[in-house]
């Protein structure tokens, strides 16, 4: 991804150095972009376009509030496919193609042959077609560190952010993933069908009663860990889950204790409501929860309950230029 990136700025440095610049959207991707377009070219940009989240951070601008498309180079950092698309033919209405810099032009589809990968990118995944690259640096980062890791994704979207941990990983490391138990064999399935993954898989899945959580499955854990005798299991977790504090709360316990010294623990969605989610959900939300939980940050609540004031870790910043949607912690010797 850095070439990528790299190949762009580097593209906007030959034929528009000076100009004006624009970043859109600004996800994860849009992060990082913004990151190495600062940091290692000195190049700062001029506007930050989002459609989403323009309450929750103040300097990013929806599309339809610039009025001035014409006097920026944009920078596409969307590498959903089916975002991807609508960008794209949104934003060429608007400003000539020349001044469009597309770093996912060459998106790859899944193999329709995958009974869960093939979703990525189409209506029904589109909201978590992009893998979580924190998750994955960590992973880079403990290889480089250990011969042999164990990592653990827990909820796993349609497999995105999966596919990539796996790649990343030997035959000597294993990957670990806790989600529906219908959910797992799907992913497990899709993932022997890809050539260069050659970690060990172990898939822990839960039924979809109410009261059935992955909770349950990583209690399982502790209990094997404390019989063994082992200090942690995990080098690099990933929680993802289902948002909610009486969900995360519990999980997010368990995984500090499964948790190797010096390993990471990763929250996403920090700034994740149950008022913001799509119109069905919420109105099952509003049969489980009052209305003041309905607007709370449920994740960021985990981080500060149980997280913030625990002497065993510390919260570590990735990068100076951070994703305020995901915090990183670190357990301690």
């Amino acid at each position: 991804m850095g070439d990528r990136f790299c190949d762009a700025i580097n593209y906007y440095r030959k034929n528009w150095d000076g100009r004006k610049i624009a970043i859109y959207p600004f996800g994860s991707n849009g992060f990082r972009f913004k990151e190495l377009l600062n940091l290692k070219y000195g190049i700062q940009e001029s506007l930050i376009v989002d459609n989403n989240d323009k309450d929750t951070f103040p300097n990013i601008t929806a599309l339809d509030e610039v009025h001035d498309y014409e006097n920026y180079i944009w920078f596409l950092t969307c590498m959903n496919p089916n975002y991807h698309k609508s960008i794209v033919y949104s934003l060429k209405e608007l400003v000539p193609q020349q001044q469009i810099i597309d770093l996912y032009k060459d998106l790859p589809i899944y193999d329709e042959r995958f009974r869960m990968l093939s979703v990525i990118g189409t209506p029904p995944g589109e909201t978590v077609s992009t893998p979580c690259w924190e998750f994955i640096e960590l992973i880079k980062k403990k290889k480089n560190e250990n011969r042999r890791i164990n990592v653990a994704e827990i909820g796993i979207g349609y497999g995105a952010t999966a596919v990539e941990a796996c790649k990343c990983l030997t035959d000597e490391d294993t990957y670990f993933c806790f989600d529906f138990e219908d959910w797992i064999d799907n992913l497990l399935h899709d993932l022997r069908q890809i050539p260069d993954i050659n970690c060990q898989i172990i898939g822990k899945g839960n039924t979809h009663k109410l009261c059935d959580t992955y909770a349950w499955n990583l209690s399982e854990l502790l209990f094997e860990m404390r019989n063994a005798g082992k200090n942690g299991i995990f080098d690099v977790v990933y929680l993802d889950g289902a948002h909610t504090f009486i969900h995360d709360g519990l999980a997010c316990c368990l995984l500090k204790e499964l948790l190797k010294p010096k390993g990471y623990l990763l929250f996403d969605d920090m700034y994740w409501t149950c008022s913001k989610n799509n119109e069905n959900m919420y109105l099952k939300w509003k049969e489980l929860y009052p209305e003041e939980q309905l607007a709370e940050y449920q994740v960021q609540r985990v981080v500060n309950a149980f997280m913030i004031e625990d002497e065993r870790f510390h919260q570590i910043y990735m990068t100076p230029s951070f994703n305020p949607w995901v915090a990183v912690f670190q357990k301690n010797k």
